[in-house]
């Protein structure tokens, strides 16, 4: 029936992108404990300020169009694709050459160590930004592509990371291996998309119109997610690198629990786009509530188990942390308790 083929496409496009962002995650984990043994909490504080104002430039970069994309993907018909594509390659552009400018505008406001790296995030982020591609796969039958930038973001951060401590380069290395990670990433995903529809960008009209589009999405994201980060850099700026090193120590798995949400919710979204269809006024919209009937059972588990998790965090963050991190992050302890919660309460 067709609930069941929704209801199968839901559980493909979960495995893939939980496949995909699982080995993207563990890899990030991994460089951020590896940086912290290396280099303990005061570089680990500047690292983590450089993924914190990279992560607000991938933000703006986004602007929302990632999830209106995908639920433009689900809800058009297959000759659509690529004139969708192209229209997302447009808005990327605007999206990420602006947001380019402005990030190289602010690099005298922070830390030496982490200008180039973030020099050449802003230089590339059209690229950098390019974590889109997920709907593309999942729309086009192949959610398990989602694997394969993943895979290619994990062995440059990991081994790149690996690399740059057993030479001992200089602390910025670090975090160019970080943007560099990312940036290996969006143009991985961005040949297996040419190989699923024609990379076409549209016209800077049609671009306009489609940042347009997202424009409530983007902001309603950007409050959601910024306040973390902003929290970060006001840290930073306030208390200096070690305590800023120890807070994204504990931080870090308040990020985990936040990515957790996004691999659960972002796959339903070309299904849900796909039950509604396109917006006509006399479409019964009867296909959208039983699918959310269906998927309602198991997000219900998952918050369970989630609240499972986060009441065992706080029991045990004390040792957890000293085992992840080392000694020196035992002040990280607290943050990763109220961390747990959050996540908790955001998934």
């Amino acid at each position: 029936c067709e609930m069941c083929i929704r209801d199968r496409r839901y559980g493909a496009n979960l495995l893939g992108q939980a496949a995909g962002r699982g080995v993207y995650l563990a890899a990030g984990f991994a460089a951020f404990v590896m940086v912290g043994h290396a280099v303990g909490p005061e570089a680990l504080g500047r690292y983590g300020l450089a993924l914190a104002v990279l992560a607000i430039a991938l933000i703006a970069a986004d602007f929302g169009t990632t999830l209106t994309f995908g639920a433009r993907l689900g809800a058009g018909a297959p000759e659509m694709r690529a004139v969708e594509f192209g229209r997302m390659i447009s808005a990327r552009l605007l999206l990420g050459i602006t947001t380019g400018v402005l990030l190289l505008g602010a690099l005298p406001l922070l830390p030496a160590e982490i200008r180039p790296a973030l020099a050449l995030a802003a230089l590339l982020m059209p690229l950098a930004a390019a974590r889109f591609l997920d709907s593309l796969f999942q729309v086009c039958g192949r959610p398990g592509w989602s694997v394969w930038p993943s895979l290619a973001n994990a062995a440059t951060l990991v081994g790149g990371t690996a690399f740059a401590i057993w030479l001992q380069l200089p602390e910025a290395a670090l975090s160019i291996v970080a943007v560099a990670s990312g940036i290996v990433y969006g143009a991985a995903g961005l040949v297996l998309a040419a190989r699923l529809v024609p990379v076409q960008p549209a016209s800077l009209a049609h671009g306009w119109a489609t940042i347009r589009s997202a424009a409530g999405v983007g902001i309603s994201n950007a409050l959601g997610s910024l306040n973390g980060r902003i929290s970060l850099i006001m840290l930073a700026a306030l208390a200096g690198a070690a305590e800023l090193g120890q807070f994204t120590a504990g931080f870090r798995f308040f990020e985990l629990g936040a990515a957790v949400a996004i691999t659960l919710c972002a796959p339903l979204v070309p299904v849900f786009g796909r039950a509604v269809g396109p917006l006509d006024a006399g479409r019964p919209r009867s296909g959208t509530d039983r699918l959310r009937a269906s998927v309602r059972p198991a997000l219900t588990l998952i918050l369970a188990a989630a609240i499972a998790g986060t009441v065992a965090a706080c029991a045990v963050a004390d040792p957890l942390v000293r085992f992840v991190f080392g000694s020196e992050f035992a002040a990280a302890a607290p943050v990763l308790r109220i961390a747990a919660a959050m996540s908790a309460l955001l998934i």
